[in-house]
């Protein structure tokens, strides 16, 4: 497991822990910012100035998407440095990318939904959908997994040993928790792991069908899932690390046959992995979902406070908190901020931020830590030009 550092709110700088999914780089030429000045959408003094920024990180290392918006109003939309380098192909405003634990929010999502829909309540213990629960973890309920609050562990077993979903079901209910269910924050991604195998028990049907029919359709977000998603290959961004190509997920963690063009393992393709980290999606995918919360598409208002409350400290200061699927937080302006970032494999970052009090969105996605330009980098570079540039 490694862990980043990221220095969130550019006014009062602070360690953030960017937690990865799975244990998931780009040498660009100066060409690109040239390039890239064709691609998305540029608006207002401070689309030009974070434009300007972005482009010039290119030189540095800087390799992917970005979406800012404040109200209705979108600030900027746009890619930078190359998609795939090899073929030269840009990186767009609808390039896809990993978004590792980012995933997360979709995973607690569902979770919520099926409460709304009567399928399940956040108050049940696990024992009510595995059997066999040994007794130091009878008392875990559902809140506790979205929570981090569980005891299980950061990660139990290893992805490329477990083949089936009762495999994992036995490895997590075997392991040794790191401390009593509810009493301490500890984040895990095997916790949400098994909350995605808790989503196809109560639903009935495969955690990314459901996923895909009761928050993607709704909300019109084509470009998100991991198999659902009709993706053109072309489309979605090859990773690099220190400079060289490390590939693109399908190629390496997805089993993907590419001479005979199909998936293997279709719903089931990663046991443990999926409700963690395993979905793809778009900054113009995000921006469709941060819009949703502004109505009841999709969650009423009872079901929004329930996945924005702040339930537990994370021991970060100042304060933030975990919520179900999102961090919460206090900027240093007042104002409230709900974020979550993801990593995968050290080649490909996703960051997402919300300032709700202040009606400003922003999201990026990156292809490549080369000489540190990741997605976790370089977004308090973006708050700082947003919120001097917005008093």
């Amino acid at each position: 497991m490694k862990w980043f550092v990221r220095f969130f709110d550019y006014e009062r700088m602070f360690k953030r822990l960017l937690l990865p999914v799975f244990c998931f780089g780009l040498c660009v030429n100066p060409v690109i910012a040239q390039e890239s000045k064709t691609n998305g959408k540029v608006r207002g003094e401070s689309g030009k100035k974070l434009d300007a920024h972005l482009t010039r990180l290119v030189d540095k290392g800087f390799s992917g998407a970005v979406f800012v918006a404040k109200k209705d109003k979108i600030i900027l939309a746009k890619g930078y440095g190359y998609a795939d380098r090899e073929k030269r192909i840009p990186v767009k405003a609808d390039t896809v990318f990993p978004i590792g634990s980012v995933t997360k929010q979709f995973t607690a999502a569902a979770i919520v939904k099926l409460e709304m829909q009567g399928k399940l309540q956040v108050a049940d213990s696990i024992t009510k959908y595995f059997k066999d629960v040994p007794p130091d973890k009878s008392k875990i309920t559902i809140h506790q997994l979205l929570t981090h609050s569980s005891g299980i562990p950061f990660e139990v077993g290893s992805c490329k040993q477990i083949k089936t979903r009762d495999e994992f079901i036995t490895m997590v209910l075997n392991a040794q928790l790191s401390d009593e269910p509810g009493t301490k924050y500890k984040y895990s991604n095997s916790a949400y792991d098994l909350l995605a195998v808790i989503v196809e028990l109560a639903a009935g049907v495969p955690f990314e069908q459901y996923l895909s029919e009761n928050l993607f359709e709704p909300v019109g977000m084509k470009q998100t899932g991991t198999f659902v998603p009709k993706y053109s290959l072309e489309n979605i961004a090859v990773g690099y690390r220190d400079g060289k190509r490390w590939g693109n997920v399908y190629e390496k963690l997805f089993r993907y046959d590419y001479l005979n063009k199909k998936f293997f393992g279709v719903y089931g393709f990663v046991v443990c992995g999926r409700g963690a980290g395993a979905i793809l999606s778009t900054v113009g995918d995000l921006y469709k979902w941060h819009k949703q919360f502004e109505g009841e598409r999709v969650f009423s208002k009872a079901a929004k406070e329930k996945i924005f409350t702040s339930y537990i400290w994370e021991g970060e200061e100042p304060p933030s908190y975990y919520g179900y699927g999102w961090v919460t937080q206090k900027t240093a302006r007042g104002t409230r901020v709900v974020w979550h970032n993801g990593d995968v494999n050290s080649v490909f970052q996703a960051d997402f931020n919300r300032y709700v009090d202040e009606d400003v969105v922003y999201m990026l996605m990156t292809n490549s830590l080369y000489l540190e330009q990741g997605a976790v980098k370089v977004s308090p570079q973006i708050a700082k030009i947003i919120f001097d540039n917005l008093r």
